[in-house]
């Protein structure tokens, strides 16, 4: 029987909620939900709950914005998706096209990765970069991240995510502590879209990896660039 690792804590679970559902929705012409054996109800479920998680997350990590209501329907969306996920990746295991990296991405022990009592992932040591950030499409900012060091789009070894916090105004902000915005990343190129209230604004970047622990490692400098 497999095992299912979805972590507990809200911060880690935010970041795999984030990775898992962009996972699931990659792929081909034949995407890796259907590669997985996963059905279009389910995937439905397994999407809105990731919607419905990130706008009370959103609202939970603002100082200005947490409240016990918003506590309480983050704790409720983790429940249901916990419920939901532990039948599915159970299944998922099963899956004849199902891959060790499929494991690993979506945390399941199975096998040779259960006979593991421990996987030294490490805390990122490196820190990310935005090389570029397209501005053309209106309303949207495209970044493109990679790693300081290695100087390429892959993920160092251990990370599966970009943290991305963010802050829309007209003057920097001092830290990123005043970042209230946050997102995840997957991909080496992210696409972020504002509201139309937002043209003319400038947003301040700082971004981190995250590894599968959901350990992050330190924050980038600050990047900018203005909203058309």
């Amino acid at each position: 029987m497999a095992r299912e690792r979805v972590p507990r804590p809200i911060h880690k679970l935010h970041a795999y909620i984030n990775t898992s559902t962009d996972f699931l929705l990659e792929g081909g012409a034949l995407k890796n939900w259907q590669r997985l054996n996963l059905d279009i109800a389910r995937l439905n479920k397994w999407v809105f709950l990731h919607d419905e998680w990130n706008k009370y997350y959103a609202l939970y990590i603002n100082a200005n914005t947490r409240s016990r209501g918003v506590r309480d329907n983050l704790l409720r969306v983790k429940k249901e998706f916990i419920s939901l996920t532990k039948p599915v990746l159970e299944m998922m295991s099963g899956a004849s096209a199902a891959t060790i990296s499929d494991f690993e991405t979506l945390n399941i022990k199975r096998g040779i990765l259960q006979k593991k009592t421990k996987t030294l992932t490490p805390v990122p040591n490196t820190h990310p970069v935005i090389t570029f950030i397209d501005i053309n499409e209106k309303g949207q900012h495209t970044l493109r991240i990679k790693d300081s060091v290695a100087g390429n789009r892959a993920k160092p070894f251990g990370v599966i995510a970009c943290e991305i916090a963010y802050f829309i105004g007209e003057k920097a902000p001092k830290s990123v502590d005043e970042c209230k915005k946050r997102t995840t990343a997957s991909h080496s190129k992210f696409a972020l879209k504002f509201s139309n209230s937002d043209s003319g604004k400038q947003v301040f970047y700082f971004i981190r990896w995250v590894n599968r622990r959901g350990e992050p490692g330190g924050w980038s400098q600050m990047f900018s660039s203005v909203i058309l």
